[in-house]
């Protein structure tokens, strides 16, 4: 599969873990085109062109960047960490893997070349932030 157009995706991952960028992508003939972009100020440009957000981890309490990703309406994979559940529904609004890089591989790729998947997830976001807005618009309205 040729990646060079179709693949740019926002990665978090800890350093402090057996997985990395360069394992993840190894198998997909992914690495002529990886860039380490290091932390950024302002990783909304870089969210808001993604194809997907990548999430790694082996334990977090709620994830913000989870919740900026969902916001942008991107596709999301992300480990099994305990929280995780909170946040995202398994194969509706994100894919929840195993914390190994060839699960998180074989999931980055199955979005790649299952466009009606990717565009399930960010429908179920889009609907999901619609009601999330619709329901803050309501509480303000009981306050004023």
């Amino acid at each position: 599969m040729n990646f060079k157009n179709k693949l740019t995706c926002v990665l978090n991952y800890c350093s402090k873990t057996d997985i990395h960028v360069s394992q993840i992508t190894a198998g997909f003939e992914m690495l002529k085109y990886q860039k380490i972009i290091n932390l950024k100020d302002n990783p909304y440009p870089y969210l808001k062109n993604a194809f997907a957000y990548i999430h790694t981890s082996h334990f977090e309490g709620k994830s913000r960047a989870i919740e900026e990703a969902k916001i942008f309406n991107k596709s999301i994979v992300t480990t099994n960490f305990p929280s995780v559940k909170n946040q995202i529904i398994d194969n509706q609004t994100g894919i929840i893997v195993d914390f190994n890089a060839n699960e998180l591989a074989t999931a980055i790729l199955n979005l790649l070349e299952n466009e009606n998947l990717k565009y399930h997830f960010e429908n179920n976001l889009t609907v999901q932030n619609a009601t999330v807005s619709n329901n803050l618009n309501y509480f303000y309205q009981l306050i004023k």
